[in-house]
């Protein structure tokens, strides 16, 4: 018996899928460009994980996700992408939440430079605290109109 391609438009079903994970990504012209934005943030965690929990070895990251040496020089050397299921599967395999390589996590977007786990290990008044501080050094950053321009 031939075999057949299954039937539907399975295209349509992943942007779908990619709007319920990055609600910015709409399907047109622009979403080549935001997955390429996507492969770059993931490559960028990727090597962020072989540094600081690896020490910058390739064996070693390789040994721990199951995978050879040298498809980890692809990913680094950019020959090979970081796609949705093998991420999935480096985290899983790494311990990291889900969606972590894609710079999100549970709350969503996490904007900071630190792990999320890490503010989350905070108690409440320590994350309010930090929360007024951002707050103000956000509200200080934004530019003002001076009071020339306002009169």
């Amino acid at each position: 018996m031939p075999r057949t391609l299954p039937v539907g438009n399975f295209l349509g079903k992943r942007i779908v899928y990619l709007e319920c994970i990055y609600p910015r990504i709409k399907p047109g012209k622009n979403s080549r460009m935001k997955m390429e934005r996507i492969y770059a943030i993931r490559l960028v965690r990727f090597r962020q994980v072989m540094n600081e929990d690896f020490g910058g070895k390739q064996a070693a990251i390789a040994n721990a996700v199951g995978r050879p040496a040298n498809y980890i020089s692809r990913i680094l050397n950019g020959s090979k992408q970081l796609g949705e299921d093998l991420v999935r599967e480096f985290e899983e395999s790494l311990k990291k939440p889900d969606y972590w390589f894609d710079g999100m996590n549970s709350s969503g977007n996490w904007p900071f430079s630190a792990p999320y786990e890490l503010y989350d290990g905070l108690d409440d008044t320590k994350k309010h605290e930090l929360d007024i501080m951002v707050k103000a050094y956000i509200a200080g950053a934004l530019p003002t109109k001076s009071k020339e321009q306002a009169a």
